[in-house]
């Protein structure tokens, strides 16, 4: 595997030196300047979004902000990114046809951050939003328990990044921040993890003492003791307090033993039957589309991507072009624009088959919906806007979500 991937990295960066040079190739006339004719600070810009279209071709995920300031032969390099192979490649590329370069760009998780740059989610459910303040827009939530990285401050409010690797900031008070020795530590600590889906964690082992927290489905917190039908536990930021037993499980026991298990799945699909529709939300509070699909998947171990224009490109293509016939339970299925001419295919929203033509997705409220144009739950509009049928479990190839017992920020 580690020479696949080495193999990889080359041919990329040989591919990003061939874009370069052809972009950056020269006429031999002056330009005024004695240096020949070279690239304009615009010119510059394209190579770099070349570059972009490489390392970071999703924005939602990876984060590359550059400006470029071209005076003579020297390119000042200024912004900031998260992705280090890039920086490398772009200047040693630059470096190749004959420009020298001045290092302004910051990596990272941002060096004032200090060894502090990991964090855990303190709240059920923290809303997590496309840019700083409470005014913007809702894009994803994280739950209590989930480790973050941290990777700039503004104000009170901190981009971070989820174990899906989804980028959206939240506020201060929705994150207990550590080193990386901390995380190793709280990972190597007995938890639990939430198996139905809400529940209150309350001040002492008796259901009419005082709440010391809400908790959703899939929080995940430490366990400090065994007492009665209760378990106490402690919460990321310190907090403790007690959650009936028979609401969690042992979380290392959950990762070693769960399987991605469609009739699972439906079944908490069904429970879930009338929550309401959330944008950006994705937890049994309220969620969007993909969402729903997400916070079905994790109760089998897996993390899939955020969006459905992400989930899109998980693993293998089913046959749906005569029928819905070969479809499985656990099927994702996609809607949206078609390609036309030179428009392509956009993918807007996503649900799971459930068995007998019927399908279950987050529109408005969770429910289902038919293919079949005799039952009175059958959307000839939904049919209309399918585009196609995704196997993610159970596959032979293509892209499949990574388990949480493999995901090192869990581990």
């Amino acid at each position: 595997m580690k020479m696949k991937n080495n193999i990889h990295k080359t041919l990329i960066t040989i591919l990003i030196i061939g874009i370069i040079t052809q972009l950056s190739g020269c006429s031999g006339e002056p330009n005024g300047n004695g240096n020949g004719n070279r690239k304009t600070d615009q010119e510059i810009i394209g190579v770099v979004d070349s570059l972009k279209g490489v390392y970071a071709p999703d924005s939602r995920v990876a984060i590359i902000d550059i400006e470029t300031f071209l005076k003579k032969n020297s390119i000042t390099i200024k912004g900031e990114s998260d992705i280090p192979e890039f920086k490398a490649a772009l200047f040693s590329a630059l470096h190749d046809i004959g420009y020298s370069t001045v290092d302004s760009l910051t990596a990272l998780p941002h060096p004032s951050l200090g060894e502090k740059h990991w964090a855990l989610i303190t709240l059920s459910v923290a809303n997590l939003r496309g840019q700083a303040g409470h005014s913007k827009e809702l894009v994803t939530q994280a739950l209590m328990g989930t480790p973050v990285k941290i990777m700039k401050k503004k104000g009170s409010w901190y981009q971070i990044q989820t174990p899906d690797q989804y980028l959206a900031w939240t506020e201060e008070s929705a994150l207990f921040m550590i080193g990386k020795g901390e995380l190793d530590e709280w990972n190597r600590r007995e938890k639990v993890i939430i198996s139905h889906d809400y529940t209150i964690i309350r001040e002492s082992p008796d259901l009419k003492s005082h709440a010391v927290s809400d908790i959703v489905l899939g929080g995940i917190v430490r366990k400090a003791s065994q007492k009665g039908d209760f378990t106490e536990v402690i919460l990321p930021d310190g907090r403790s307090g007690f959650l009936p037993s028979d609401y969690c499980l042992d979380f290392k026991i959950w990762t070693e033993t769960v399987l991605p298990e469609p009739k699972k799945f439906i079944d908490v699909g069904f429970e879930m039957l009338g929550r309401p529709y959330v944008w950006g939300g994705t937890s049994s509070k309220g969620m969007d589309c993909s969402g729903f699909v997400k916070t079905l998947y994790f109760t089998g171990g897996l993390i899939l991507p955020r969006d459905a224009s992400q989930q899109v490109f998980q693993g293998e293509l089913v046959d749906t072009k005569e029928n819905f016939s070969k479809l499985s339970e656990g099927d994702l299925l996609f809607f949206g624009r078609k390609a036309r001419g030179e428009s392509k295919e956009r993918v807007t929203h996503v649900g799971m088959y459930i068995g007998n033509g019927l399908y279950i997705h987050s529109s408005g409220k969770v429910k289902i919906n038919s293919f079949n144009s005799k039952d009175e739950n059958y959307s000839q509009y939904l049919v209309d806007i399918f585009l196609k049928a995704k196997r993610v479990i159970n596959i032979q190839s293509g892209s499949t979500p990574i388990p949480v017992s493999l995901h090192p920020w869990y581990n």
